[in-house]
């Protein structure tokens, strides 16, 4: 017996005892086999239709008393899920992944190559969208979502074993699979996350363990970390111009005012900032409100800072014993509108920022 061999492992499924041909593939661990009907395979593929066209009559190979035909290319675990498919078209539900799974653009990219190989669009949509369904395309989905994100943080925290990375969306492989099958829109929140993500942050160190009795050890299970090492030259560039460009933000503490306190004219001139420095409590307010959620910062997440602005009262540094009046009532009421708007001003800017445009 040749120990070289691939081992055969003749596949669970689907492998129907009155199937007329048998698909080997390579997998992982050796080679499977898929004994299938021609007829639905052709019924649902110009592809397969063609393929076995030239094969008939010419099969040099046979198992369990049928034609074997090999899939050069196909790994066997991506074949079986689009078998799936193709068995159950009706079914695409089923062909589901865990919510947020980190791995899930990374375990579905096979099966859409196969999908556009073998033209089953259905198939190559359904998964597209499953893996896009993760990546927020509006502000207010980003809200509901972060939100969520941030339930399971509290929940890990509370665990203190477990890493949160294994429970949220990875960005870069979400990157790479939005640039490869085309779904564009994910990726401004995509480059997004990834920018709050410290570069020695990696996905490697997920597999260190990490001892209860590490002082750090839950710092360590609640920081979420990215494939790094995937992204070429490119993508590395929208990295740097976008996190530079994240960095640079400051909302201008004049647009901020109330139209009651805000300047007469529509673009204010220097003597119109002079004059709102020495005259306005509330300028002055804000531009301390401002330097105060800045200088405390948050790692690249501007959104985050903005709506800390609106939890003013909290901060010793606006205390009513430096501001005693505080905000006027007109710019107290105005506020969350403006800061509504500056947070969709940079939802707005991440295209640019991160060069998509």
């Amino acid at each position: 017996m040749n120990t070289n061999e691939p081992q055969l492992h003749r596949s669970a499924q689907p492998y129907f005892p009155d199937g007329d041909v048998v698909l080997r593939a390579a997998a992982s661990e050796g080679v499977h086999l898929f004994r299938v009907h021609k007829h639905l395979l052709k019924h649902h593929s110009v592809a397969f239709n063609d393929m076995f066209h030239v094969e008939d009559g010419s099969f040099s190979d046979t198992y369990d008393g049928v034609p074997v035909v090999d899939m050069p290319g196909d790994r066997a675990e991506d074949l079986a899920l689009l078998l799936s498919y193709v068995y159950h078209p009706t079914q695409l539900g089923q062909l589901s992944f865990k919510r947020f799974d980190p791995d899930k653009a990374l375990k579905v990219s096979g099966v859409i190559r196969l999908a556009d190989k073998y033209l089953l669009e259905p198939l190559h949509d359904h998964l597209v969208q499953e893996v896009a369904s993760d990546w927020p395309t509006t502000l207010e989905e980003w809200g509901v979502r972060n939100a969520e994100l941030q339930a399971i943080r509290n929940v890990i925290f509370m665990q203190k074993t477990t890493k949160v990375s294994r429970f949220i969306p990875e960005p870069v492989s979400a990157i790479l699979f939005a640039q490869e099958f085309g779904c564009p829109q994910i990726l401004p929140s995509a480059f997004y996350q990834l920018a709050q993500i410290n570069f020695k942050d990696t996905w490697d160190t997920l597999d260190r363990e990490v001892s209860l009795f590490d002082w750090d050890a839950q710092r360590i299970n609640n920081t979420p970390v990215a494939r790094w090492s995937l992204l070429e030259k490119d993508n590395l560039v929208r990295c740097l111009h976008g996190f530079q460009s994240i960095d640079d933000f400051r909302p201008e503490e004049h647009f901020l005012l109330s139209e009651h306190c805000f300047p007469t004219r529509e673009r204010p001139d220097e003597d119109d900032y002079d004059v709102l420095r020495k005259q306005s409590k509330c300028y002055a307010y804000l531009c301390e409100l401002v330097k105060v959620v800045w200088g405390k910062g948050g790692r690249r997440n501007p959104l985050q800072l903005l709506l800390e602005c609106l939890d003013y009262e909290k901060y010793p540094e606006l205390s009513k014993e430096r501001f005693p009046e505080g905000l006027c009532g007109h710019c107290r009421e105005s506020l969350p509108t403006e800061i509504a708007r500056e947070r969709g001003q940079v939802w707005r800017s991440l295209p640019r920022y991160f060069m998509l445009e």
